[in-house]
């Protein structure tokens, strides 16, 4: 991990995004300074200006129908197929047409002058997943037809390669030991979402089905290779699930819980839970020791995940319409806005 990006190349595959540092100034009561940050840049998926405005103004209208009277009916495949996009994130937010109308960019922030520059070798709306230890190769996912396929960027070779392809849907994945890859797996039966965790073998060759659904997502692999994390969804609420060691381990759950990570030393894992009416940043061991709430800026805190030296977390704010980069330390101290013009998800450090 502390080697992310320490061997970054190819940028002349990047197109340059320069962004406004304002939003970077850090506040006099927010305690971390711009020399705790470290220089290894971060992936993001990232909105100019101009889109943050309008799908903060499309979300705002969608919110507004919502109120509406709804008309009750028998589920379609349409509503199906959005149950599976809203559950695993193969669509948009809000609904389909966000996605389509200002989907993002795959691109490489760097953390102290806030340059932004695109991956063009990634489509328009596709997410960054996970970074191989060594920064040298980027998992992302991006869409095929109608739905999401997980795919290899090269950085050195600025080249891409396919690891998954239909049927199933593929939404999430992550890099685990010996050249295994960890990802999602979804498929509609019987008009039912049903998603599982698989692990492929050594070197990426074959498949094992790891965990029970039917609906499991949002996976993390411990940078050592010691154990592997994700979502699944039970009795409409959301778990933490870890299996350790890795290979041959035993499923267990943490507690309610979305979005997991693992620190650079593969000894904690930070997530999001519900806290009142927003989710909040907390922090626990694999074992289920140690948790603390670290977060609770009052507003949803998502996406969290640890800097390469595993000192601080960086995560996606959500105000409801408007998602920008905060940073807070491991202990919960010194929150701050790192990226507070555009918008920015799912960032790897």
């Amino acid at each position: 991990m502390a080697l992310r990006f320490a061997r970054l190349l190819g940028l002349g595959a990047l197109a340059p995004f320069v962004l406004l540092a304002s939003g970077f100034v850090a506040c006099g009561t927010s305690g971390i300074s711009t020399s705790e940050i470290p220089e290894q840049k971060i992936v993001i998926r990232y909105f100019t200006n101009e889109e943050a405005r309008r799908r903060a103004e499309m979300l705002a209208e969608v919110n507004e129908t919502a109120r509406a009277p709804q008309k009750q009916g028998v589920a379609s495949v349409d509503s199906v197929r959005s149950y599976v996009e809203k559950l695993l994130g193969t669509g948009g937010v809000g609904d389909e047409g966000m996605e389509r109308r200002f989907p993002g960019r795959v691109a490489v922030l760097n953390p102290h002058t806030l340059d932004v520059e695109t991956i063009e070798s990634a489509r328009r709306g596709s997410v960054p997943r996970d970074l191989s230890a060594d920064g040298r190769r980027l998992l992302f996912t991006q869409t095929v037809g109608r739905f999401r396929q997980i795919f290899e960027y090269d950085f050195e070779r600025a080249d891409v390669r396919t690891i998954t392809r239909a049927p199933g849907v593929h939404p999430d994945a992550c890099y685990g030991s010996e050249g295994r890859i960890a990802l999602v797996k979804a498929t509609v039966r019987d008009e039912r979402a049903v998603a599982t965790i698989e692990l492929t073998g050594p070197g990426g060759v074959g498949r094992e089905v790891i965990s029970d659904g039917p609906g499991d997502y949002s996976i993390a692999c411990a940078p050592d290779g010691s154990a592997i994390a994700w979502v699944s969804q039970r009795r409409r609420s959301d778990h933490i699930m870890v299996r350790s060691p890795m290979v041959g381990g035993e499923n267990r759950s943490l507690g309610p819980g979305r979005f997991p990570a693992f620190s650079p030393d593969s000894q904690w894992i930070v997530y999001s839970q519900k806290v009142g009416d927003h989710w909040t940043l907390y922090r626990v061991r694999p074992d289920g020791s140690g948790r603390k709430r670290v977060g609770g800026a009052g507003l949803d805190e998502i996406h969290g995940e640890f800097s390469p030296d595993g000192r601080l977390i960086i995560y996606v704010g959500d105000d409801g319409f408007n998602q920008n980069l905060y940073l807070l330390r491991f202990d919960g101290t010194g929150d701050r806005v790192l990226l507070g013009e555009g918008g920015a998800q799912h960032p790897i450090w």
